[in-house]
């Protein structure tokens, strides 16, 4: 299963931008991937430490299986 891997933050991209995987098409077929945002866990002092493991935006389909981190999230 491939692993595919990010540290970007919030504070560096912006919450929505810091996404480990973007998609943005008609159709999108995602099948076991490892997604994983290797950013630091968020203390909850570090302001923009948050960070977003998938974002998809499609217009037709989506059919994905798919994991994450404990600490990513999905936009």
């Amino acid at each position: 299963m491939p692993n595919l891997t990010f540290d970007g933050t919030a504070k560096q991209y912006g919450t929505v931008d810091s996404a480990t995987l973007i998609t943005e098409s008609s159709y999108f077929v995602g099948a076991n991937l490892n997604i994983v945002n290797t950013a630091p866990r968020p203390d909850g002092k570090m302001v923009g430490a948050q960070a977003v493991a998938l974002r998809v935006s499609v217009t037709i389909r989506l059919s994905i299986t798919a994991r994450s981190s404990a600490s990513g999230h999905f936009v």
